[in-house]
This record gives structure tokens, C-alpha cells and sequence, in this order.
């Protein structure tokens, strides 16, 4: 597998020590960072950032810079692709810009006059304790185990946004924000002109320097990418994980990746090392996810980094290509009236929010968060039902909790989810209503590249992704089938079949005889989060790793201002 080494991995260089020292940007040290320079500009990054069609890392740095002798910056960065933190120094004025990916997936963080890539440390320099966080988020934190209304736990920490650069004219000076142009999902029905393929064979090219791996389930999405990437000519591996080798997602793939002619490589989650990485898991995830859903995926990353991958591309974002999630208002998919309440009552929340619990402070919100992300959810609506909910998915769910996964798995390698990029995102936006309906899109460029490939069965329910008229036919009953399930599995009027969660089975009951799980309960308790009377066996194995997360925050962040060590990193 080819691999051109990148400028100047890990850790931060000397010569950017310049910036940090100011003060004014406080980057962490464990994180893989980047760095480039020439006689006028310092460039230091973190993740994937490239321009299509050239390679990735200092090629594509330099034609940005080249970019910027001929235009403004907020012009020039909408060439820049990836998921990636993104700093540039002025050797001439020391003028600071910021910004990160024009997708808005990596999650960098700001105060009214420093930036920084991690909340936590962030947190910690401000001198804040829990006392201090904000109820509403820490009440989503709680149900979710992430923040799907974006921003911190804090008022004063706020994200970067994916449409804005952050300018520091001087050490000391206020920050200033500059509005990036044509970045994110674009709405319009002006579609790319590029096509889907062209799209892959540009990113195979960016890719040629990295050693790649891609993530392979038994679902349509991953399957497409890998197959795109495969056409192309990229080299690369697959990977999965799951709880045990029984999952769909375990079995599936290895068949997939051996037709394609590609190494496979499994990962079974085992929490036995649970214990030895909590404070490594806490560090990635910034303690703004839940660590023991991580955990699975922590050692999956851990794994590639081992075999000397440097780059991971993920499947996620598919279905801005099918009406997933479009699923609950079937077949009604162009209502000009949306209603969000339905769609947090269906596929957001389900089942019963905490309530019972919180102190009196937080109280209120805990019986108002429904309302609160139906009104948070609410300024995304559009002129049909299902542009609403394409416009929901990528801007909250994805960019709020895809994101917070994507920008932990870049302590590990770079990462890529190709769905989410904001020409293939609007792409999939714009498609007619039909044709993202019964895969009918993955099934034709699946098809057109890969007929064998296609036709192998997928983890829903068994179907294809055939667009013979044949496997179409064939197809319709497991089709409706898988759909049907999934309805009356939101609805809680069936179970799912198999493994019940991703994870190994242990981890659960492992966390429960942790004596960290119960000073975290006891954290919470102290910051007057949730009542006194509280009981571990009152909370189901699925709140488990937030309620662990947040105590853990809550104790680091008191642990600092009592003048001890935030340690959030394994020594």
C-alpha cells in the first residue's frame, strides 16, 4: 500500500510555539497535528484536509496558499476538503485565522478571546466547575450521551462553527469572525455539476498518499464507498467491529471485502480493558460523549493505528441517498408542512426521558426536553416534509454527533465520511424523491460499477442491492419487511432480533461493579445534577456511559479548580 509520509506529524513542532505561546491558542498536545510552512505563512492542521484531486495534507496546503494570492480567505478555503481543525499564521502581520472543515464535523472550541481543540482543557484554564453548566445541555447529555443541540455544557465555550473564521489580529486582541463562503449543505436545486463517480475518482487521487481503511458493515452505505473507492483504484483495507462475531456487521463484510480482493481485518469489542482506558476514552471524546459507547470504537481505531493505517473513511451520512430517514411519514414524502414534534417523538426519543432524578435546578428541563429540541430542531424547517428532515439530519444529528465520533477517531488516524461532504450532501438532497427510495440509488451505482458485488445479500433484512429488474422484484418482500420492522421497533411494538447492543456483552455488567461508576453518581450528586437518593440500579445499562461521562467531567473539572490535576490523560 503506498504511503508518502505528511509534513512533520506529531507532536505539535517547535516552530508553531510561537502561536501557543501567545495564549490565545491553547492546543492540545496528544491530538496528530500537521504543519507547513513557507516564507510568509505558518500552516498547523489535525485530521484529513486536502483539495480534490491533489494529495492530501502539505500538496493541498500549499495550493490553498497558492489560492490566497488571488482571493480573500473566506473565498479560498471552500476549495479545502476533509474533516479537519485548520490554523494559519501570517509571518508578516502575526495575524491568526481558524476554521475547521466546511462540513462542520471536527469540533474546535472558542472563548471570548482564545481557541482551543479541546473542550476540557478549554474548561479547565476558564476555571469552571459543574456549578457552572448549563442545565438544558446537560439534561440532553444525560438521555443521549451527546449534545444533538449542539455547542458545550458551558455558555462562555461555544463551537466553531462550520461557516466561520475565527481572526485573531494580535496576541491579546478581541476575536474577530469573518463568514466562510459556500460552505455546508446547499439547499438550492443547482446540483454539482460533477458526478457521483467523478466525485470518487478525485478523492482516490487525494487519498494516494495514506494508508486507508475503510469501514465495512453489512449495510447499503459503507458497501457503496467501498465499492467506489475499489473502481477507482484506491488500495485499502476494511474493517468492522461488534459485540461478538455473531453480528451481521461481523460476518457480512469479510465476504464483501474478499470479493472486492481487499484485506479484512475484525474487531470484537472486549471490555476488559475497560478500566486501563477510561482516561484515555474520557481525553478523545472531550467529555462530550458517552465513553462507554466509544470504548468499541476506540479499539477499533486503536487497532488500524497498530497495523500502520493513517486514514479511515466511515459510510455515514447514506441516507441523505435513501428515505431512512424519511421512514416515519412513508409514503408521504412531499407534504408541504413538517412536523418536528413527530420526528422527535418517533426517531429521536422513543422511549421515556429521565425524569424523577434531577435536582431541583434541573428540574424543569428534564420534563421540558422534548420541547426544547423540537424547538431547536424547528429552524431548520423547509418548504416540504422531507427537506426538513434532510436538513435536521446533516446539521444537527450529523454535524452534532457524528461529528463528536469523527473528531475523537482523529487522536487515532485522519478520517473521511465522503456522504457528508457538502457537494455530495447537496447532491443527495437535490435527488428526486423517487430515486432515493428503495435504495434505488445505491442500487444503480452499486450496479453500474460492481454487478457481482451488488447482488450480494446486505444485513436489511437480507435484500440486495441489485437494479436488475429481477432482484428489485425479489427484493420488495424483505423490503417491506425490514421497513415494517423498524416501524413497530420505534413505535416499541417489537424487539430487535440478534445482539441487542454493539458493544461486548460484558461491558454493562463490568461498569456496575466499578467503583469509579459510583464516584461519578456521587460527583453528580455533589455539583446537585441529580438527587441524593439516587441508586445505580436505577439507571439502565443504556444511560450508564453518560451518567459515568458527566460525573467524571464534573469531578475533573473540580479536581482543577481545587488547584489539583484535571487528569484526563493517562500519564
Amino acid at each position: 500500500m503506498p504511503h508518502i509520509k505528511d509534513s512533520c506529524p506529531y507532536p505539535i513542532p517547535a516552530n508553531m510555539r510561537s502561536a501557543i505561546g501567545n495564549n490565545a491558542l491553547m492546543l492540545r498536545r496528544d491530538a496528530r497535528s500537521f504543519f507547513w510552512q513557507d516564507d510568509r505563512y505558518k500552516v498547523y492542521w489535525e485530521g484529513l484536509v486536502f483539495v480534490s484531486g491533489i494529495l492530501s495534507g502539505a500538496e493541498s496546503v500549499k495550493a490553498f496558499i497558492a489560492g490566497l494570492e488571488k482571493t480573500a480567505i473566506e473565498d479560498a478555503c471552500g476549495i479545502l476538503k476533509g474533516i479537519y481543525f485548520f490554523i494559519i499564521e501570517s509571518k508578516k502581520g502575526g495575524d491568526i485565522h481558524a476554521f475547521i472543515d466546511n462540513s462542520g464535523l471536527y469540533q474546535a472550541f472558542y472563548t471570548s478571546g482564545k481557541i482551543s481543540n479541546s473542550f476540557l482543557e478549554l474548561a479547565a484554564h476558564e476555571g469552571h466547575t459543574a456549578a457552572d453548566f448549563e442545565p438544558d445541555a446537560v439534561v440532553e447529555f444525560l438521555n443521549f450521551g451527546s449534545l444533538l443541540s449542539g455547542e458545550t455544557y458551558l455558555s462562555s465555550i461555544r463551537r466553531i462553527r462550520h461557516d466561520e473564521i475565527l481572526r485573531l489580529p494580535r496576541p491579546g486582541a478581541k476575536l474577530l469572525f469573518i463568514k466562510k463562503k459556500n460552505a455546508g449543505l446547499r439547499t438550492s436545486p443547482d446540483i454539482h455539476p460533477k458526478s457521483f463517480e467523478q466525485h470518487f475518482h478525485e478523492l482516490a487521487a487525494s487519498l494516494g498518499n495514506c494508508r486507508v481503511s475503510i469501514d465495512l458493515t453489512g449495510g447499503a452505505d459503507t458497501r457503496l464507498v467501498a465499492a467506489m473507492l475499489d473502481h477507482c483504484g484506491l488500495q485499502f483495507e476494511a474493517a468492522s467491529s461488534g459485540g461478538t462475531s455473531e453480528y451481521a456487521d461481523i460476518s457480512m463484510p469479510r465476504e464483501i471485502a474478499r470479493a472486492m480482493g481487499h484485506p479484512w481485518f475484525g474487531t470484537i469489542h472486549s471490555a476488559s480493558a475497560l478500566q486501563d482506558d477510561i482516561n484515555d476514552l474520557l481525553a478523545a471524546t472531550d467529555g462530550l460523549y458517552d465513553i462507554l459507547y466509544y470504548h468499541r470504537l476506540y479499539q477499533l481505531q486503536k487497532a488500524r493505528k497498530k497495523r500502520g493505517i493513517d486514514t479511515m473513511i466511515s459510510g455515514v451520512g447514506g441516507e441523505l441517498f435513501k428515505d431512512y430517514w424519511w421512514l416515519h411519514e412513508f409514503p408521504f414524502y412531499r407534504r408541504k408542512t413538517s412536523d418536528v414534534k413527530k420526528l422527535v417523538n418517533m426517531r429521536i426519543m422513543p422511549s421515556r426521558p429521565l425524569l424523577g432524578i434531577f435536582s431541583k435546578r434541573y428540574a424543569g428541563p428534564g420534563g421540558n426536553l422534548k420541547d426544547n429540541l423540537v424547538r431547536s430542531f424547528s429552524r431548520y424547517v423547509m418548504d416540504t416534509n422531507t427537506k426538513t428532515l434532510d436538513n435536521i439530519f446533516y446539521n444537527a444529528i450529523m454535524r452534532n454527533m457524528a461529528g463528536r465520533i469523527l473528531t475523537s477517531h482523529t487522536r487515532y488516524v485522519k478520517c473521511l465520511a465522503p456522504f457528508l461532504d457538502p457537494d455530495l450532501a447537496t447532491m443527495g438532497f437535490n435527488l428526486p424523491r423517487m430515486q432515493r427510495f428503495y435504495n434505488f440509488f445505491h442500487r444503480r451505482e452499486l450496479t453500474k460499477i460492481n454487478r457481482r458485488l451488488a447482488r450480494f445479500k446486505t444485513s436489511e433484512n437480507g435484500m440486495t442491492l441489485s437494479y436488475r429488474p429481477a432482484d428489485i422484484l425479489l427484493d420488495l418482500p424483505r423490503y417491506i419487511g425490514e421497513k415494517g420492522k423498524r416501524v413497530l421497533i420505534k413505535l416499541r411494538l417489537a424487539q430487535r432480533g440478534g445482539p441487542s447492543s454493539l458493544n461486548d456483552p460484558a461491558c454493562y455488567p463490568q461498569v456496575r461493579n466499578m467503583k469509579l461508576m459510583l464516584e461519578s453518581l456521587d460527583a453528580l450528586k455533589d455539583a446537585r445534577i441529580i438527587n441524593k437518593d439516587v441508586r445505580l440500579h436505577q439507571l439502565a445499562d443504556s444511560r450508564l456511559g453518560s451518567f459515568l461521562t458527566l460525573g467524571m467531567v464534573a469531578a475533573a473539572l473540580e479536581r482543577g479548580a481545587r488547584g489539583g490535576q484535571m487528569r484526563i490523560d493517562r500519564p
